[in-house]
């Protein structure tokens, strides 16, 4: 492998570290921050406007972080397809099957933004606008509840390629794969016994130990172009003979 093939597999990792690490502030705004909650207040048009401006951002922030979500995902297949394509493939289409999804969900804030920003609908004072918008959000939970399910589901392979690949540290597989488990977890717990806080939160963190070691660590190299290699044999497959 050339010095400037060495130096792209880096750049790569770098990159999909920093895209990885940039859909945490956009998905805590749009996610956290902006909840439901958010347009419960005192019912007076000051406070329909200052909800609709905030689900407004919290349209675009979500948005944002999904497109880097994306290309953070294909960033990590092209890093970790030399060590399984299967398996970087399966990763990568678990990973983005919650992008529609939760893009679809977007529906209903835009929804509650209707609800919040207009004055006519019918006989409805700004109170009874506020409820219909609470509801919207509501099933807006309900929608990012369902997509939840995959961002636990597409940890699962990609801690087990980290593991895998030797040019990254097995822990840091562990870390993801922990993560993926812990997400799962609290999807069902949260289907089966709504309310119910397990103490988990910290393990789901585990998957930002990926990120952070390619931004300020990389990749192994050498090892990289050794399985990179293996699996360019492999795929090539015996010489035919003479």
């Amino acid at each position: 492998m050339s010095v400037g093939s060495r130096a792209s597999i880096n750049t790569t990792a770098h990159l999909a570290a920093v895209l990885y690490l940039g859909t945490v502030p956009f998905g805590f705004f749009g996610l956290k921050y902006v909840s439901s909650l958010s347009v419960v207040g005192a019912g007076s048009d000051r406070s329909l406007q200052a909800a609709e401006r905030l689900l407004r951002l919290g349209i675009v922030s979500n948005t944002i972080g999904l497109l880097l979500f994306t290309l953070a995902v294909l960033a990590l297949y092209e890093i970790l397809k030399p060590v399984s394509a299967r398996w970087s493939l399966l990763m990568a289409v678990l990973a983005l099957m919650s992008v529609p999804m939760m893009l679809l969900t977007e529906v209903g804030r835009l929804a509650a933004v209707r609800l919040v920003a207009s004055g006519d609908y019918g006989a409805f004072t700004s109170a009874q606008l506020q409820a219909q918008a609470k509801f919207v959000l509501d099933l807006y939970g309900d929608g990012l509840l369902i997509s939840e399910v995959f961002w636990g589901l597409w940890l699962l392979p990609l801690g087990l390629l980290v593991y895998r690949s030797r040019f990254l540290p097995r822990l840091v597989g562990v870390a993801v794969a922990i993560a993926g488990v812990a997400w799962l977890v609290d999807w069902v717990a949260e289907l089966l016994a709504p309310g119910l806080n397990l103490p988990i939160d910290f393990l789901r963190l585990g998957e930002l130990v990926l990120p952070l070691w390619l931004l300020v660590m990389g990749v192994n190299v050498g090892k990289w172009q050794e399985v990179a290699a293996n699996g360019a044999s492999a795929t090539a497959g015996p010489p035919a003979a003479a």
